[in-house]
């Protein structure tokens, strides 16, 4: 799955509308055979994503995210035992072992 385009999957979930044949082919790449996924994962790493058939990440135990904001959203959308941690992103703030 080619991440770039998962913004148009996250704008559709509260139009209840099912994706267009252009956003399925822009995201999930049918043509892209195993190798043209390695190659791309290999240039590209942080834009692709693997995808199961069914994981419903609503019933995880536990999501962490990063503002009440996002976490209301969440909720919206069906997610239970959301909790909001701010990751400080500052190293001389982390304590002596936590820093890289």
């Amino acid at each position: 799955m080619d991440f770039e385009a998962w913004h148009i999957v996250l704008n559709m979930l509260d139009k209840s509308q099912s994706l267009p044949d252009d956003a399925m082919n822009a995201i999930f790449k049918p043509d892209f055979s195993k190798q043209d996924w390695l190659a791309y994962a290999k240039k590209e790493s942080e834009q692709v994503q693997y995808v199961v058939p069914w994981l419903d990440l609503r019933t995880s135990e536990l999501t962490t995210v990063r503002n009440k904001k996002t976490k209301a959203g969440l909720e919206r959308r069906g997610f239970n035992h959301v909790i909001v941690n701010q990751l400080s992103t500052n190293p001389w703030k982390l304590k002596r072992s936590e820093r890289w």
